[in-house]
């Protein structure tokens, strides 16, 4: 992990951020439903992680706490979610 400072790309364009596994990772506090923050981060060109790894958890888990303070589980409950309705189990989307 590269905290921000002289050996982090993502200064350049991120203030900021910070760099872990070739990413830059910005820290939002406003609180957002998950369908808030994908508009968010899609106009920006970015996405929202989806911690699928325990190497990626072990990071958000660390860049949380830095930036938000202790905040123990970190995930989306079904309730940030959107269904459409159009019928089908893989027709949740925002």
């Amino acid at each position: 992990m590269v905290s921000p400072g002289a050996d982090n790309p993502c200064r350049h364009f991120l203030p900021g951020a910070e760099y872990f596994k070739d990413n830059c990772f910005l820290p939002v506090r406003e609180k957002l439903t998950i369908c808030e923050a994908r508009r968010r981060c899609e106009a920006q060109g970015a996405f929202v992680i989806e911690p699928d790894t325990e190497e990626l958890r072990g990071f958000v888990k660390l860049f949380a706490d830095r930036h938000f303070g202790e905040l123990g589980e970190i995930g989306v409950t079904p309730f940030d979610v959107v269904q459409d309705g159009g019928g089908g189990d893989d027709d949740v989307w925002c």
